[in-house]
């Protein structure tokens, strides 16, 4: 097996199975919003690259069966912690505040991805998850935007990650390269997303990645 650190493989296979057993019974719309059938990420590129965030949120937000109207968010030229580039406040079923690093304004991947996370945070708190606070935790957001329906846009931040070695504050997310698109495929797999629709919509970095994890 890989060793991906902090994250080994065997915990993401444990927490992806975790997470498929446990938001059904604590979410009640899960099902229904077919995570299965996954989110094409280039419909948030597009209103991202026009700049229209709150459109984006909305798409997002819909999946994790989320009213958008809670949400409020704003650019910020600088942010705590180390590459910081977007974080969120978020009260249990309350308001949820948004802050995006402004070098993000117009990119799509990078921004898709963070907002993704960020509202993977809020998902959580909603149902009692713990999702923050250590690197397990912040990996629980990473793998559960992977089995909302929308692990493309996480994916296809592949490019902005370490390859190999330690995941952690080099890397956008909490997963490197190997770990990430290994994450992804087992969640595709156990969401029964065809090896077809596993592909369309990633980039290339992703694809290639997905691939390797494949064993092609």
């Amino acid at each position: 097996m890989f060793g991906y650190e902090p994250v080994a493989p065997e915990w993401i296979e444990r927490r992806i199975l975790w997470l498929l057993k446990t938001l059904p019974k604590r979410d009640p719309g899960f099902t229904a919003r077919r995570p299965g059938r996954p989110l094409d990420p280039r419909d948030v590129y597009g209103p991202l690259k026009r700049n229209d965030v709150d459109g984006a949120i909305r798409l997002l937000a819909g999946r994790y069966g989320i009213d958008a109207a809670r949400t409020r968010w704003r650019y910020s030229r600088e942010l705590s912690g180390c590459n910081t580039i977007a974080q969120v406040l978020a009260q249990r079923n309350g308001p949820i505040e948004i802050e995006i690093l402004t070098d993000l304004r117009f990119e799509g991947v990078p921004l898709g991805g963070a907002l993704a996370h960020e509202l993977g945070h809020a998902y959580l708190t909603d149902l009692g998850i713990v999702n923050g606070g250590t690197w397990m935790a912040e990996a629980t957001t990473d793998l559960v935007t992977l089995v909302c329906g929308l692990g493309k846009l996480t994916a296809n931040t592949v490019g902005n990650l370490n390859v190999g070695g330690q995941a952690g504050t080099p890397c956008l997310g909490y997963l490197n390269r190997e770990a990430l698109l290994f994450a992804y495929a087992l969640a595709s797999e156990e969401l029964g997303v065809p090896a077809a629709d596993q592909e369309t919509g990633l980039n290339s970095e992703a694809l290639g990645y997905l691939r390797v994890v494949r064993g092609e």
